[in-house]
């Protein structure tokens, strides 16, 4: 059945397990399995959610009346979570597209003549062509903008994992994501610095080092870290 843009599949289900507070007990139950799809999604490619509809529980019956009441119960109920889940498969499936465009282009040109195709023709962003899988194109980016790009994802990633508020990246991680060598290129590396210095509000301390970055940061923009001292002692954590 369809509801609020979303397919949605059932199929009787003989083992639904459900706890009975009454009788404080698990016991199993007549019921329904149910998969929600995008109300486009004809190949059933790409499944949102499933869950399941317990007789006595969720709905009184196995009738197709009551099944259908509890499918748009549920779907009502987790609207705006299902409709995140159907943007992100969304936006998924555009970046694939694009990234086959680039691809196709690719065949037929190469280096400064595919970059200017991308970004003159085209209009995508530094970052978009790098998200699309054409890091070997970093060469024909803006340099300060993309030492930027680089600079706030240190911060971002490293605040946001860190749980000793130290962070260390290796040029070769850098290099994977982003198509450059920090270790070859002083000109990016310092651009790079630069930037982490003009985040001095976040940043604490850091070192460009022989083969990496070391990030130090203030406690309070990173959400995991521990704030016993003690227990930080020594939990550097090196991304990968």
């Amino acid at each position: 059945m369809r509801h609020r843009g979303f397919e949605i599949t059932s199929c009787p289900d003989s083992g639904v397990e459900r706890y009975n507070s009454a009788e404080s007990r698990d016991e199993i139950c007549e019921g329904f399995f149910c998969e929600i799809y995008s109300a486009g999604d004809d190949q059933y490619a790409n499944r949102l959610d499933n869950f399941c509809l317990a007789e006595g529980y969720e709905i009184p019956d196995t009738s197709d009346a009551a099944l259908t009441a509890g499918i748009i119960k549920y779907v009502d109920e987790n609207y705006y979570e299902l409709l995140e889940s159907k943007n992100e498969v969304k936006q998924k499936r555009t970046e694939e597209l694009v990234g086959r465009l680039v691809c196709w282009l690719g065949e037929s040109e190469n280096g400064a003549e595919l970059y200017n195709t991308l970004s003159e023709t085209i209009g995508m962003t530094d970052e978009e062509i790098r998200k699309v899988g054409f890091q070997s194109l970093a060469p024909f980016f803006d340099r300060e903008q993309y030492a930027q790009t680089i600079a706030d994802w240190l911060i971002e990633g490293g605040t946001e994992s860190t749980i000793s508020g130290s962070w260390i990246v290796s040029y070769g991680n850098i290099g994977k994501r982003f198509g450059v060598d920090l270790q070859t290129d002083a000109d990016l590396r310092n651009m790079v610095s630069r930037y982490l210095y003009d985040s001095s509000d976040i940043v604490a301390d850091f070192c460009m080092g022989q083969d990496k970055v070391t990030l130090d940061f203030f406690y309070n923009y990173c959400p995991y870290v521990h704030e016993d001292e003690t227990e930080n002692e020594g939990m550097e954590q090196t991304m990968t």
